[in-house]
């Protein structure tokens, strides 16, 4: 007698290498795009069976493109003299996160069931945007740097900071071609931002001084005892006061 068939599995179907993060009321959050366009990029929200709850899209929620983030429109670097403030100096239109395949960056769940995702960017000298929603799927505040990050998040004194990478790439703002359209200036750093991406102290540019071709965008993990653990050019750091009692 032949067996019974199997139930198969309900699935949902991601379109990039990022981890699914799970809220405290079982919600999933994956990250998802369209084909062959990386413009179109998501942050979808799945109940635990798996049936849709709703999507985010990552376009249309920034506006620091040209004589923001850029040098003033017609100088070296800036847009075409006469642009339109905010925009993306590719399409003239509000800046979209894009999510590449060979991202790895994955959502993070806040303490306030909050997510963060790090997008790429490319006219901001190609450092990405980290974008934080709500959890029914509100865009609430960007941070200029997000790239294949995936942050750690700190709970402390009834709040909640986030802590990440923050590198600036010795690239043009909008093109690759070396002083086509300027050149940055190489920094690799730590950052503490608040519950609103909010840069909340100087940044930590001591424990990174080489620049790490090719080097992993390995995620952060913060201790017990407020240390925290990353990784950079093959090398595990720990920074903090390791002689502070832990909260």
């Amino acid at each position: 007698m032949p067996s019974p068939p199997r139930p198969r599995a309900a699935r949902k179907r991601p379109g990039v290498n990022a981890a699914p993060a799970t809220g405290p009321d079982g919600t999933i959050y994956l990250i998802g795009r369209a084909h062959f366009n990386s413009a179109y990029g998501y942050l979808v929200a799945v109940n635990p069976d798996l049936t849709p709850l709703w999507s985010a899209s990552l376009r249309d929620r920034l506006n620091d493109g040209c004589d923001v983030l850029l040098p003033p429109s017609g100088s070296l670097g800036g847009c075409r003299a006469g642009s339109f403030r905010g925009v993306d100096p590719a399409t003239n239109e509000l800046p979209a996160g894009r999510v590449f395949d060979q991202s790895t960056s994955s959502p993070v769940v806040a303490p306030d069931g909050s997510i963060l995702y790090g997008a790429a960017t490319r006219y901001n000298y190609g450092r990405g945007h980290l974008f934080r929603f709500s959890s029914t799927g509100g865009f609430l505040a960007a941070y200029d740097f997000g790239w294949d990050i995936t942050p750690a998040v700190y709970e402390h004194d009834g709040t909640w900071s986030v802590i990440l990478k923050d590198n600036f790439y010795p690239v043009g703002t909008y093109c690759g071609v070396p002083g086509q359209c300027g050149e940055g200036e190489a920094k690799y750093s730590l950052t503490s931002l608040d519950s609103n991406l909010r840069r909340t102290g100087a940044m930590v540019g001591r424990v990174f001084l080489k620049l790490a071709l090719g080097a992993a965008y390995t995620p952060l993990a913060i201790g017990g005892d407020g240390l925290v653990y990353t990784q950079n050019d093959g090398t595990l750091f720990v920074i903090g006061d390791a002689t502070a009692s832990p909260r």
